[in-house]
């Protein structure tokens, strides 16, 4: 059955096009984004940012389509032109797995989006 994560990335409208950019070159990316994420906002914080959630997924780099959005974190925000600021103020990816200490987030903008603990009973 596989390791399953649930996933949120958030962009910041300014890199919008340069994400599009990227992920035009990969339609694994493409279909992972805009086919299978269970939910896309264009207007994330009424403010135009682009918002994904994938509630169920494989989150792996070594699969095509994750790579395509990693690469686009960890490669393409790392070179944006002059004018901008550093890559990490223009997205938040966070990613929970299925242990209780597996939880990544990355990217300093949208830090309204985090993970929260509490005990049910």
């Amino acid at each position: 059955m596989g390791y399953r994560s649930e996933v949120v990335l958030a962009i910041d409208k300014k890199v919008v096009p340069l994400f599009l950019a990227h992920i035009a070159a990969s339609a694994p990316g493409q279909a992972l984004c805009f086919k299978h994420s269970d939910y896309h906002t264009k207007d994330y914080c009424g403010e135009g940012h682009w918002l994904f959630r994938w509630d169920y997924v494989k989150w792996y780099d070594s699969y095509e389509d994750v790579w395509a959005i990693e690469s686009f974190v960890n490669e393409k925000l790392q070179e944006l032109p002059e004018g901008f600021e550093e890559g990490e103020e223009y997205y938040r990816i966070v990613v929970v797995g299925e242990e209780l200490d597996d939880i990544q987030v990355r990217g300093w903008a949208f830090d309204q989006i985090g993970v929260s603990r509490s005990i049910n009973y």
